[in-house]
């Protein structure tokens, strides 16, 4: 519920870029020139894009300083940056409120806000609290309720002259990179308290957000939609992807961490992504991404893969590298990645490999893989810690299949799991003795030099380099981590 943003504190990496235009929110002028740091804009919105034009932001000296309230949507195509040494400027579509609340009862106050509230943020210094969702006129500490228009807050004290922040009206989403704005690179800023997505990117091609912070927004983080163009990609390239969406269900409720929603292709790359609402990742129906060396960890499903019904086949995913922890304090019955469909003519085809996939304690019903539809490759997965390693779900033999080999399948409760035709069991090469990690309790998940994972894989088309970036052993470690 809480986090520290004093990471954000970085020299910007594309500091040595040409730019066009600057944009301070904490001293910027819509009357300036923009044209030099000296000179900059207030906000993004003062500028006039056109095709090419390359924009920096300020970096603020606070954490919660250079925050620009102006929602973008860009239709040509543009480089969007931030310069100087401090914290990542924020694009923030929320409006803040420091006064105006009035005692309902004890530490409950509330306000009308003229709009209905989805979510709320408390803000001391470099900390920001998302307050739970909680029931109108008797909510506990560390929650918040709407009623109408009117919001009531409880953060245990009077909230006046405190920070409150709450997405704006309407669902609006900060950043849209829209129809026209192919290749558009957007890098080094933060996305928070948006209504909707963090980042929108709909309708284009060859879309880059790099180095991107996104947090705390009320649907997806990024949320990529494709359209009638199956070429249509995108690249997420090192983000933080944290704590978006609304309140957590056990159906789900509304934020992926990233989703691809239909007809599109892309990669996600050494991603860190984290406590979000709903899936880590949810890749929909006829899209195509690579996912390969990202973190995921406590969101309501780690990755969801579906493909629908439609006159294309399914599409195609590869998941390499990537570390995927479930605690066992939260998200009980989840799977950590699952693969299904909706109409068995249609499946995925899916290769999952060296992935480090990791329960952190037991909980009945969830699964490490669950595959219920699907054309599904597997090779050097170290999975552990989960009621069913390997869950196998399908009934369509004609249409489905899991090819499972040289896995790591150890300390589950039941390391292959069969509810379905074919079903599901050891590869000939597969292990289950303890993958001797550095420190699980620490979720170091990197192998000790006498780890039976150590040099015990095989050779997968495509996948060259682990979490780290290090290039695979020839054979390779089994696990996200090559031994070093």
């Amino acid at each position: 519920m809480v986090c520290r943003v004093g990471m954000r504190r970085l020299v910007t990496l594309s500091q040595g870029v040409r730019w066009d235009y600057y944009v301070d929110p904490v001293s910027g002028s819509p009357l300036n020139s923009g044209r030099s740091p000296a000179a900059a804009k207030a906000s993004l919105a003062d500028i006039s894009w056109t095709s090419g034009l390359r924009v920096a932001m300020l970096r603020g000296a606070t954490a919660l300083a250079a925050i620009d309230r102006t929602a973008i949507t860009l239709t040509v195509p543009v480089r969007i940056g931030a310069v100087g040494a401090g914290y990542s400027p924020i694009i923030a579509k929320s409006v803040r409120h420091t006064s105006g609340w009035s005692n309902v009862s004890g530490t409950i106050y509330g306000k009308s806000i003229g709009y209905t509230a989805i979510n709320a943020f408390w803000l001391v210094g470099d900390t920001v609290t998302k307050l739970t969702l909680g029931t109108y006129g008797s909510i506990t500490s560390g929650q918040f309720a709407v009623s109408g228009s009117t919001v009531q807050i409880n953060i245990g004290v009077d909230p006046a002259a405190q920070i409150i922040e709450i997405p704006a009206s309407g669902a609006t989403d900060n950043i849209v990179i829209g129809t026209g704005a192919n290749g558009t690179i957007i890098e080094d800023i933060s996305s928070w308290f948006a209504s909707q997505n963090g980042v929108e990117i709909s309708s284009v091609d060859d879309a880059v957000v790099r180095r991107l912070d996104i947090r705390y927004n009320g649907n997806d983080g990024i949320g990529v939609h494709g359209d009638s163009t199956p070429a249509l990609r995108a690249v997420i390239d090192r983000c933080t992807i944290k704590r978006n969406g609304q309140i957590r269900t056990t159906s789900g409720g509304a934020g992926d961490g990233v989703s691809f929603h239909s007809v599109c292709t892309g990669q996600i790359l050494y991603c860190d992504i984290q406590d979000n609402e709903k899936s880590g990742i949810s890749n929909q129906h006829r899209t195509s991404v690579d996912t390969v060396g990202c973190y995921l960890r406590n969101n309501n499903q780690e990755i969801f893969v579906i493909s629908e019904v439609s006159s294309a086949a399914g599409g195609t995913h590869k998941f390499a590298s990537n570390v995927i922890v479930v605690p066992g304090s939260s998200n009980a019955g989840s799977s950590a990645l699952q693969v299904c469909n909706a109409d068995a003519t249609q499946p995925p085809t899916v290769t999952i490999a060296n992935n480090t996939i990791y329960g952190e304690s037991i909980v009945a019903n969830r699964s490490g893989v669950r595959i219920v539809d699907g054309v599904v490759t597997a090779r050097n997965n170290i999975i552990s810690g989960f009621a069913r390693g390997y869950d196998w779900r399908s009934t369509d033999a004609a249409s489905s299949s899991l090819s499972n080999n040289y896995d790591c399948v150890y300390g589950n409760t039941s390391n292959y799991f069969n509810n379905g035709t074919p079903g599901v069991s050891a590869g000939a090469n597969d292990i289950t003795t303890d993958p001797k990690f550095v420190n699980a309790g620490s979720l170091d998940f990197r192998l000790q030099s006498d780890s039976p994972c150590r040099g015990t894989g095989v050779a997968v088309a495509g996948v060259t380099d682990d979490r780290l970036g290090s290039a695979f052993a020839a054979p390779p470690s089994r696990g996200a981590y090559e031994y070093a």
